[in-house]
């Protein structure tokens, strides 16, 4: 009887990594009846299997301060994942918002970096005109979209007075200051290397091989058997030519793709006959409890948060939290105004008690005010110190995002208000 269970058991929900990854994060939060298991499972193979359909129906958001916002995304544990991908003769990885994190709300948000550091006015706008432009030239020119960095910035140096090859190396080395590994990732990539998993690299980028090979390196990936990126082969995951390119290079083999992308990542690889798994990004989770995003001091922001929240490697207590989402930008903001000038460190502003009696009053008010069950102050703290730490990480190297406004911390601190009075 056991076995039969267990056979039913992979061929209604394991087989499918869409219903298993939905179907295990629902039971672990509602813990729902037998009848109601039966009924949910009924409805996702429904939904995934039958009518072929690929947003989630049944995780799809919380209430905040209901608990902690961590507990809200909707990740089967990297075990789960390791054991679910094991299945598989070719486990291929989506680069960006998958096996890397950017700490910024939009990707594009990187080119405010570069406009700072470039000391060019405008250059974000022209940076996304020109790749957009060269897209339109290589359809009319090639046949197809797929271009590198070299096509965006020989438009752009059309435009502005750029010396190329230090422009292109400015943009790389801004992408490797703000790449991170996602160590939910990096946890089910180490287990699949280590159980001699053939992993292969599958990603839509105008960087070409060898600059992608080295912001992986950077942030930890190797050994992994290939890496398939579109400008290289002139052709995408999006037209789904990519995929045939993999299939030919591994025929006969089983492939899974993972991926954040619901369709490049999900519905196209399984028209071409690849399995697939959707890892949502965390900015998309953790996006309707984040002030709005109003300067690259509050994109910022926003990627530190929903990256430490939403990448699905743990999850944290309420009070934590507190600290981490709402405090943080408040303590990192009493700590360039006190201590910039004389260039004190961090560790010190903390442990010499130099925090001002108002920053100190208003984390103890977020405390005590922001749900029905009162937070100690110190717990509070904890989560906060660290978000300005890692904040700090960034401002280090790039000065101009130490000039965080009054009017960024209120946004933030006020937005909890909004929030905590949702029904």
């Amino acid at each position: 009887m056991k076995k039969l269970k267990s056979k039913i058991r992979h061929a209604l929900i394991e087989k499918n990594a869409c219903i298993h990854n939905e179907y295990t994060q629902y039971k672990r939060i509602n813990n729902p009846s037998s009848i109601k298991i039966a009924w949910i499972v009924f409805r996702l193979n429904l939904h995934y299997r039958i009518l072929k359909r690929t947003n989630r129906i049944l995780i799809k958001s919380a209430p905040y301060l209901k608990g902690a916002e961590s507990a809200i995304s909707p990740r089967i544990t990297p075990d789960e994942l390791v054991k679910l991908l094991s299945e598989y003769d070719v486990v291929s990885f989506d680069i960006f918002d998958t096996l890397i994190l950017r700490p910024l709300a939009k990707p594009t948000d990187l080119f405010y970096i570069l406009e700072k550091r470039l000391n060019i006015k405008c250059f974000h706008d022209l940076r996304i005109e020109a790749e957009m432009q060269a897209r339109k030239e290589s359809v009319k020119s090639r046949g197809h979209a797929e271009i590198s960095i070299n096509d965006i910035y020989d438009v752009l140096c059309k435009k502005i007075p750029l010396e190329k090859e230090s422009a292109i190396q400015a943009e790389l080395r801004a992408e490797t200051d703000y790449c991170k590994p996602n160590p939910y990732m990096k946890r089910v990539f180490d287990s699949l290397k280590e159980k001699g998993k053939k992993i292969i690299i599958t990603s839509d980028m105008y960087l070409p091989t060898q600059m992608l090979d080295s912001l992986l390196h950077a942030s930890g990936y190797d050994g992994y058997s290939k890496l398939f990126v579109s400008c290289d082969n002139a052709c995408s995951k999006s037209d789904g030519k990519l995929y045939e390119i993999i299939l030919s290079t591994f025929p006969e083999c089983s492939i899974i793709h993972l991926g954040d992308n619901i369709g490049s990542d999900v519905a196209i690889p399984r028209k071409s006959g690849i399995c697939s798994v959707h890892y949502e990004s965390c900015n998309d989770i953790g996006a309707s409890y984040r002030a709005e995003n109003k300067s690259i001091t509050t994109s910022l922001y926003t990627g530190i948060v929903n990256m430490k929240l939403h990448n699905g490697n743990e999850s944290f207590d309420q009070p934590y939290e507190l600290g981490y989402v709402y405090a943080g930008m408040l303590l990192a903001h009493d700590y360039f105004n006190s201590c910039r000038k004389d260039s004190k460190p961090f560790t010190d502003f903390v442990s010499e008690n130099l925090i001002s009696a108002e920053t100190k009053k208003r984390i103890e008010d977020l405390a005590m005010n922001s749900s029905s069950a009162p937070n100690t102050v110190e717990d509070v703290m904890i989560g906060a110190i660290d978000f300005a730490r890692t904040y700090l990480s960034y401002a280090s190297n790039d000065a101009f995002l130490q000039s965080i406004s009054e009017n960024t911390v209120d946004s933030i601190l006020n937005f909890i208000l909004n929030i905590g009075k949702r029904p």
